[in-house]
Order: C-alpha cells, then structure tokens, then sequence
C-alpha cells in the first residue's frame, strides 16, 4: 500500500519500488510545458461570445446534458445522467473514474453514436442534433473510441485510407478524390505522429497498437474544421513509449488551440494532462478539480459509490 499522504519525494520512491511503468511515464510529463490557465474562470454562454481581450481561449465549447432520467437509450437509468460541462479552446478537460462509471457512455452520446434522450451538446453557439454522428463531426466534433479494435480502424485497410476516411469531403471535386493531396496530407501527418510503417498503404491491422492508435488520431486531425476532439482511454494497451508521444502530442494539439476531453481510468493521465477534472461516479459527476487542486487521493475518495 503507498502512503500518497507523505511527501512528494517519499510517495514518488515508494511508487518507483511499486509501479516502475507508471513513474516512467509520469516522468514523461516532467517536461510537460505550463499552458495557460485563467485566473477567474469565464464561462461562456452558448452564443459563444468572446472572452474579454487578452485572453488565450477564443470559444467556449460546452457539452450540457441536464436533469434527464436516461442518457443512452437503453441503459440502466442510473448508468449517465445529470451531466453538465464545458471545455475550452487550449484546455484539456479530463474524466476519471472507476470502470464503469459512465465516460464511454457520455462520449458516445456526446458525439451522437448512443442515442441521447434529453440534454443538448453546443459547439461554438451551434446546437448538435442527438443521435447524428455526422452532423457532429461537421460541426467539429471527433471521437477516438475506447476499444479502436471494434469500434476505430478498419483493419482491412490500409493507414492512409484509416487516416483519410472521416475528412474524404476534404478531398473531393466533383465526386473524386484528389489522391495526390490526399497522400500528401496523409503523409505529413504520418511524419508528425510518428507513426511507424513501411508506407501509407500497410494495412493498419499489422501495425502495432501505438501506431494503430496514432493512425486514429490523424483521422481528426486531418479534418479543417477540429475544434473539439473526445479521447476515450487513448493510451490503453500500448507502450510505453507510445503513450509518452501521445501525452505530448495532446498537450500540443491543445497549446494550438483544441479543446480536448479526455476520458481515462489511468489516474497518472488526468492528473499529468488535464487542467481542470471532473470525476464520475455511478453515471453522475460526483466532483469537479482544478488543476492545482486535484490529488490522487481526493480523484479515488470522489469515485467511489456512495
């Protein structure tokens, strides 16, 4: 058992002597740049007016589902309910919590996968139809699911076509696909990523887990108009390494002006990433952290069951 109640220097030995994976990536953030973080706390109305002059955060894109009894049809009516938040451009919002508290569940309906009964999801003053993936993802909304295996790549094809396939409007004229564009996009994004394959025409299925991963991201990044991107476990069953340049590539995307949620069981991912945690518990927000604020101890005392 660690004693978190001790010093920094005291907990950091004994989870070295414990979780030598975990130090080693949590040493990944030690680099992590101070990104900014507003002193009082604008909230935006739906509108989306503009913060007052100075501040980093252009927009305020705000998820709200309030006062339903079901948010996925289907579900438990206790599963998700009584959600509100919102995220800002440049900030990371994270959702931690014990498995099976209900972010997968709040993702999908955010995103219109899982049909959502009540509430409603604004991005930048526009409304987002329940139950349309489509109409979210044109109004710059994208998703990396939870399981990529059954629900993210495609793994008969190759990483280019993975990569490409939520922004093939982008290269289109006239019922064509451009494809020397959509290679060169592709391509400079692979070199980004650092996904690792022969080319762009590996099939995605012979990649490991960490690049299939990165193969997911560059399939939103390559949309134009990205203004929120919904990361569900993003480093789940990969390497270590991978998942230090996915936390650096999150912390970038958001420095350029994403607003990223990240959804995550992984405690170290929250506190290292997040600038402001809500934490989920039985299917409601059972507390909300700033950055500054947040400790494992009072992320495990707020999930679990009441």
């Amino acid at each position: 058992r660690l004693d978190i109640s001790s010093s920094p220097s005291r907990w950091h030995a004994e989870l070295e002597r414990e979780l030598p994976e975990s130090v080693r990536v949590m040493r990944a953030f030690e680099a992590w740049a101070e990104r900014w973080s507003s002193a009082s706390d604008p909230v935006l109305i739906d509108s989306g007016v503009l913060p007052p002059t100075g501040m980093r955060a252009a927009q305020t894109y705000r998820a709200r589902i309030a006062g339903c009894e079901r948010l996925v049809d289907g579900l438990p009516p206790d599963q998700v309910r009584d959600i509100s938040f919102h995220v800002r451009a440049g900030e990371i919002v994270g959702f931690s919590g014990l498995m099976g508290a209900g972010r997968t569940e709040l993702a999908r309906a955010v995103m219109g996968v899982d049909r959502r009964l009540e509430g409603s999801v604004v991005v930048a003053g526009k409304r987002v139809p329940a139950d349309a993936p489509p109409a979210a993802r044109k109004l710059g909304l994208g998703l990396v699911p939870e399981d990529r295996r059954a629900d993210g790549v495609f793994a008969q094809l190759s990483v280019r076509e993975n990569s490409s396939i939520a922004a093939l409007e982008q290269f289109c004229r006239m019922g064509h696909v451009r494809g020397g564009e959509e290679k060169q996009r592709v391509g400079a994004l692979v070199d980004r990523l650092r996904v690792r394959t022969p080319n762009q025409e590996q099939e995605i299925a012979k990649l490991s887990g960490g690049n299939q991963q990165k193969a997911l991201l560059a399939r939103w990044l390559l949309k134009d108009n990205l203004k929120v991107l919904l990361v569900d476990e993003p480093t789940r069953g990969i390497d270590v390494g991978a998942k230090a340049e996915i936390y650096q590539l999150l912390n970038d995307l958001a420095r350029d002006g994403l607003a990223v949620v990240l959804l995550s069981s992984e405690m170290p991912e929250v506190l290292g990433l997040c600038d402001r945690i809500y934490v989920m518990s039985e299917g409601r927000s059972a507390a909300v952290y700033d950055r500054s604020e947040a400790t494992p101890e009072k992320l495990l005392a707020s999930a679990l069951p009441r």
